[in-house]
């Protein structure tokens, strides 16, 4: 086992966003390695749900900024998952298509969803579980 040259690091030099890109190799130059290493992971995670009998979905939560001005989808992290095969629970839709996106939010704020962000998030959920669950249940003819 190595031994430390200098003294470890605490905790608050660690845990910080950078130091954790560093840490686990995902700077933004090194992008390209961390999106084979997540398909990879997704993939495997998938083969392991499934191998158990069971069905794996992704689940995209839509974030305050996203809302207030949608990027292009493909590059966000639907082009990620999608060639994975791993099924995705898009959420960020029907939050864009909303009345009012931001009233989904606190005080209309970047954090956690209103209660009516959250009403949302269910009734999401619930939706297209169910619809891929009516799905799998139809026989093919």
């Amino acid at each position: 086992m190595p031994k430390w040259e200098a003294p470890p690091p605490t905790l608050s030099q660690i845990v910080t966003l950078y130091q954790l890109r560093r840490l686990l190799g995902l700077r933004r130059r090194e992008q390209g390695a961390w999106r084979d290493t997540f398909q990879r992971i997704l993939r495997t995670a998938r083969e392991r749900v499934v191998a158990q009998g069971g069905e794996l979905y992704f689940v995209a939560f839509p974030y305050h900024e996203l809302v207030a001005d949608p990027p292009d989808r493909e590059r966000t992290i639907f082009g990620i998952v999608r060639p994975t095969g791993v099924p995705i629970v898009d959420l960020d839709r029907p939050f864009f298509e909303a009345e009012d996106p931001e009233a989904l939010f606190p005080l209309r704020m970047p954090g956690h969803f209103s209660e009516a962000g959250y009403a949302k998030v269910v009734d999401v959920l619930v939706e297209e579980v169910l619809e891929k669950t009516r799905a799998d249940a139809i026989p093919d003819e």
